[in-house]
């Protein structure tokens, strides 16, 4: 994971620890999400991410990116993409009321 903001190394990969980025990038620079987006998008697998996934070219996909704001007006300090197999995905949210 790169910050392009602060053109720094943070974490080179998120499989050796147990936190997410939003995480790590709270307890390096205090940084706390007021808010996020999702959007889950469709696409299909260039040749090379469908190589690594062993699965053809042109397989069907799920983009999900998640942008991270301290306010709402901001730009996000932090935005994560998945790219993930359409047939392999299960989406699940769940929507809590403040009031």
């Amino acid at each position: 994971m790169w910050m392009d903001a602060l053109i720094e190394p943070v974490v080179k990969d998120l499989d050796q620890i147990n936190k997410s980025a939003a995480e790590i990038i709270m307890g390096k620079y205090g940084f706390v999400a007021k808010s996020v987006t999702q959007t889950v998008s469709a696409d299909v697998f260039n040749e090379e991410d469908a190589k690594s996934l062993n699965i053809p070219s042109g397989s069907a996909a799920l983009i999900i990116e998640r942008r991270y704001f301290t306010a709402l007006a901001d730009e996000p300090y932090l935005v994560a993409r998945s790219l993930c197999r359409a047939d392999k995905m299960k989406l699940s949210a769940t929507f809590i009321s403040s009031k």
